[in-house]
């Protein structure tokens, strides 16, 4: 008997990055490319929690984020600069980056030695090794 079609594919994938990148809420562009809200967190989950198969998929769903913040953030900054200075970057003081609320850092464990590493720090191990994206550059003017 065969089962169903995999929903995440390398086609499913490409469709969601490209809707986020172009300024989509990130579970509207999984509907659109046809996976239920609560299917598209569980993958983001399963990749934070280290699946095979889930972290490519997260790693590029969050750089799709990051590069349609950029572009969002360089239209601001060139339409009303004085909105950029005053609510983003230009806004930052110790503890305090601009645009959005400051984040906590997480106390050590105690049964640790040495620094506690994040899933983050996992994930951007892993974009720079599976994914050689260590070194990319920032989008530019293509927003």
């Amino acid at each position: 008997m065969a089962g169903r079609r995999p929903l995440l594919n390398e086609q499913t994938t490409a469709k969601v990055v490209e809707a986020i990148k172009g300024g989509a809420f990130d579970w509207v562009a999984a509907e659109a490319a046809g996976i239920g809200r609560r299917t598209f967190y569980d993958w983001l989950a399963r990749g934070e929690g280290g699946h095979r198969g889930y972290i490519e998929f997260l790693v590029r769903v969050r750089q799709a984020r990051a590069e349609a913040r950029i572009c969002a953030e360089s239209l601001v900054r060139q339409r009303d600069p004085l909105s950029w200075l005053r609510l983003g970057p230009g806004r930052e003081r110790d503890g305090e980056p601009g645009w959005a609320a400051p984040q906590k850092p997480q106390p050590p464990s105690p049964d640790q030695d040495g620094p506690r590493r994040t899933s983050q720090d996992v994930l951007d191990d892993a974009m720079e090794d599976r994914l050689g994206l260590g070194n990319m550059p920032l989008p530019g003017s293509d927003c």
